[in-house]
């Protein structure tokens, strides 16, 4: 804390080497401490000395000491150690002393009005160009955490940030080097961990990337996404079953996220449940799937498709027909009711149905077979 104050009174006047985000120095100098606390010390002392004649110093000093406090560690507000972004309020104490501090000087000097415009510019100018510079670093993700990885050590944060900025690019070695550097700072960093197993999870090691996500859940991150990711690689592994399990589990972490998030991975396990013959299973989440995209032609279809399988025929002509009150011109859907209707011994409607699906699609093979296996009973 007694750093941070010093640290931020040099910002003010000294803005160069600044960060997004600043880790913990757990090294810390007990010079540079003990040069901070008599600094700390100094100024305070100076402005109860001047207190009688120049109030504007306690008023400044008070005001940037208390109102920094959120940022100094002592309260902590997040993982930084020093948050500059935050200083827009504390600064003002220290630019009251400044301004009323030239002011008089200037006064005391007698100052042409000219020298006070030209050192007035000047100083614009001066802190201008860093901030100009500063600036420069905040053009995209990468910009900005390959300066904050270079003003700052062991960086665990910035480098997980710029792993998954990588990652999401495909620059997949460069991503695992940051990850693994971040992993070496902060060992078991949750967030790290999931990013790495997303790489894995590129490159289609699947087996690798639930080892990661699962790791990722034990260090304490049970985000639904960690537990959607863990899910995919589970389920594209021919382990329906466990996935979904952890897609329960996702749904419970108690944080409040997006279903929709839920969405493809549900999709996979569909399609592995259907792969693997288990038509109930595949049916239980087509119906969540049905929840989450009410207006998706695709899986009322495959509903409809899975519950005619499972003779489950008066949901089944519910759900195509609800399809065919929005869209009549669904070759698909026509084709999916006759074939719900030549299960159910209504053979002259299922005619009728495929012979209306091969007029919006000629060339519609299966429409084709099924309106000859009709006309053939």
């Amino acid at each position: 804390a007694i750093l941070s104050y010093a640290k931020y009174i040099t910002s003010a006047f000294y803005p160069v080497r600044l960060a997004v985000w600043y880790p913990y120095d757990r090294d810390l100098s007990l010079a540079a401490v003990g040069a901070a606390t008599a600094l700390l010390i100094g100024v305070s002392a100076v402005c109860v000395w001047q207190f009688p004649r120049r109030k504007y110093l306690m008023f400044g000093w008070l005001w940037f000491v208390g109102t920094l406090v959120p940022v100094i560690g002592i309260v902590q507000v997040g993982g930084q150690s020093m948050a500059d972004r935050y200083t827009y309020i504390p600064y003002i104490g220290l630019f009251v002393i400044f301004v009323f501090g030239i002011a008089e000087l200037f006064e005391s000097f007698k100052l042409d009005k000219r020298i006070r415009a030209v050192l007035a510019v000047a100083t614009i100018v001066a802190l201008a160009i860093p901030a100009y510079l500063q600036t420069s670093h905040w053009r995209s993700n990468e910009t900005l955490y390959t300066r904050a990885l270079s003003v700052t050590k062991n960086n665990f944060l910035i480098e997980q940030n710029y792993c998954h900025t990588l990652m999401q690019e495909d620059r997949l070695d460069e991503a695992e080097r940051l990850c693994r550097a971040s992993l070496e700072h902060k060992p078991n960093y949750s967030e790290t961990l999931n990013t790495l197993g997303i790489i894995s999870f590129k490159r289609k090691d699947f087996a690798e990337a639930e080892t990661l996500f699962s790791s990722a859940i034990r260090t304490g991150r049970s985000h639904p996404l960690t537990y959607s990711n863990l899910a995919l690689a589970q389920i594209l592994q021919g382990k329906p079953s466990e996935g979904e399990a952890n897609l329960q589990k996702a749904v419970e972490s108690g944080v409040q996220v997006s279903p929709l998030i839920f969405v493809d991975t549900l999709k996979t396990l569909v399609d592995e449940y259907r792969k693997q013959g288990n038509i109930e299973k595949a049916a239980e989440n087509l119906r969540r799937l049905r929840f989450l995209q009410p207006d998706s032609v695709e899986v009322s279809l495959h509903l409809v498709d899975a519950m005619t399988k499972l003779k489950q025929y008066t949901e089944a002509e519910a759900e195509v027909q609800r399809v065919l009150d929005v869209d009549q011109n669904n070759a698909a859907a026509w084709n999916a009711l006759g074939v719900v209707l030549l299960a159910t011994d209504r053979k002259s409607r299922a005619v009728e149905a495929f012979e209306k699906a091969l007029k919006l699609r000629p060339d519609y093979d299966e429409a084709r077979k099924n309106l000859v296996q009709a006309s053939e009973k």
